[in-house]
Protein backbone atom coordinates (compact mmCIF):
# COMPACT_ATOMS: atom_id res chain seq x y z
CA UNK A 1 0.00 0.00 0.00
CA UNK A 2 3.12 2.33 0.86
CA UNK A 3 4.26 1.88 -2.37
CA UNK A 4 1.54 2.69 -4.68
CA UNK A 5 -0.22 5.23 -2.40
CA UNK A 6 2.35 6.31 -0.17
CA UNK A 7 2.44 10.46 0.03
CA UNK A 8 -0.73 10.93 -1.97
CA UNK A 9 -3.28 13.54 -0.03
CA UNK A 10 -6.08 11.21 0.04
CA UNK A 11 -7.22 10.31 3.26
CA UNK A 12 -8.25 7.04 3.01
CA UNK A 13 -5.28 5.87 0.97
CA UNK A 14 -2.62 7.14 3.73
CA UNK A 15 -4.90 5.56 6.48
CA UNK A 16 -4.68 1.99 4.49
CA UNK A 17 -0.74 2.43 4.28
CA UNK A 18 -0.81 3.18 8.29
CA UNK A 19 -2.90 0.16 8.81
CA UNK A 20 -0.79 -1.93 6.98
CA UNK A 21 1.98 -0.73 8.75
CA UNK A 22 0.67 -1.24 11.77
CA UNK A 23 -0.05 -5.11 10.73
CA UNK A 24 3.14 -5.80 9.57
CA UNK A 25 5.12 -4.67 12.81
CA UNK A 26 2.90 -6.42 14.87
CA UNK A 27 3.80 -9.54 13.06
CA UNK A 28 7.05 -8.78 12.87
CA UNK A 29 6.97 -8.06 17.00
CA UNK A 30 5.60 -11.12 17.88
CA UNK A 31 6.92 -13.66 15.53
CA UNK A 32 10.64 -13.22 14.96
CA UNK A 33 11.91 -10.42 17.55
CA UNK A 34 9.66 -11.99 20.77
CA UNK A 35 10.48 -15.56 20.14
CA UNK A 36 14.01 -14.39 19.88
CA UNK A 37 13.82 -14.28 23.75
CA UNK A 38 12.16 -17.10 24.35
CA UNK A 39 14.12 -19.54 22.29
CA UNK A 40 17.49 -17.83 23.52
CA UNK A 41 16.37 -17.92 27.48
CA UNK A 42 16.01 -21.85 26.69
CA UNK A 43 18.50 -23.75 25.23
CA UNK A 44 21.25 -22.66 27.15
CA UNK A 45 22.10 -24.36 30.23
CA UNK A 46 21.44 -23.12 33.26
CA UNK A 47 24.93 -22.26 34.68
CA UNK A 48 25.64 -19.37 31.75
CA UNK A 49 21.75 -19.24 31.02
CA UNK A 50 22.26 -15.48 32.32
CA UNK A 51 25.01 -14.76 30.15
CA UNK A 52 24.09 -16.12 27.19
CA UNK A 53 20.52 -14.08 27.57
CA UNK A 54 22.67 -10.97 27.90
CA UNK A 55 24.75 -11.32 24.98
CA UNK A 56 21.76 -12.35 23.00
CA UNK A 57 19.53 -9.51 24.20
CA UNK A 58 22.61 -7.14 23.35
CA UNK A 59 22.66 -7.96 19.68
CA UNK A 60 19.22 -8.18 19.38
CA UNK A 61 19.34 -4.39 20.81
CA UNK A 62 22.22 -3.63 18.08
CA UNK A 63 20.10 -4.91 15.50
CA UNK A 64 17.64 -2.31 16.00
CA UNK A 65 19.92 0.82 16.62
CA UNK A 66 21.64 -0.03 12.98
CA UNK A 67 17.49 -0.36 11.73
CA UNK A 68 16.48 2.71 12.99
CA UNK A 69 20.48 4.99 12.23
CA UNK A 70 20.03 3.81 9.33
CA UNK A 71 16.26 4.59 8.59
CA UNK A 72 15.88 7.90 7.52
CA UNK A 73 19.28 7.45 5.00
CA UNK A 74 17.24 4.13 3.16
CA UNK A 75 13.81 6.16 3.18
CA UNK A 76 15.53 8.73 1.65
CA UNK A 77 17.51 6.56 -1.23
CA UNK A 78 14.77 3.97 -1.71
CA UNK A 79 11.67 4.84 -0.08
CA UNK A 80 9.14 2.46 1.04
CA UNK A 81 11.29 -0.68 -0.16
CA UNK A 82 12.83 -0.44 2.96
CA UNK A 83 10.20 -2.19 4.84
CA UNK A 84 11.33 -5.27 2.96
CA UNK A 85 14.04 -5.38 5.06
CA UNK A 86 11.51 -6.29 7.84
CA UNK A 87 10.43 -8.70 5.85
CA UNK A 88 13.09 -10.01 4.41
CA UNK A 89 15.29 -10.52 7.79
CA UNK A 90 12.42 -12.43 9.40
CA UNK A 91 12.32 -15.11 7.00
CA UNK A 92 16.18 -15.19 6.81
CA UNK A 93 16.19 -15.73 10.75
CA UNK A 94 13.31 -18.46 10.43
CA UNK A 95 15.18 -20.61 8.10
CA UNK A 96 18.62 -19.91 10.03
CA UNK A 97 16.64 -21.14 12.94
CA UNK A 98 15.12 -23.96 11.16
CA UNK A 99 18.67 -25.74 9.93
CA UNK A 100 20.87 -24.40 12.47
CA UNK A 101 19.16 -24.87 16.01
CA UNK A 102 17.95 -27.57 17.93
CA UNK A 103 14.25 -28.63 17.96
CA UNK A 104 13.23 -27.92 22.15
CA UNK A 105 9.83 -29.63 22.23
CA UNK A 106 9.06 -32.11 24.98
CA UNK A 107 12.56 -31.74 26.23
CA UNK A 108 12.94 -30.71 29.31
CA UNK A 109 15.90 -28.02 30.11
CA UNK A 110 18.47 -30.93 31.72
CA UNK A 111 18.06 -33.14 28.64
CA UNK A 112 18.87 -30.38 26.02
CA UNK A 113 21.18 -27.68 28.16
CA UNK A 114 23.90 -30.79 28.71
Amino acid sequence: MVAPFGGISSKARNGQCVFFLYILMTFYSSSMDASSYVYFAEIFPTSIRAQCVGVVVSGLFAIRLVYTQSAPIAFANVGWRYYLVFSIVPCLGAIITEVFCPETAGLTLEEFGV
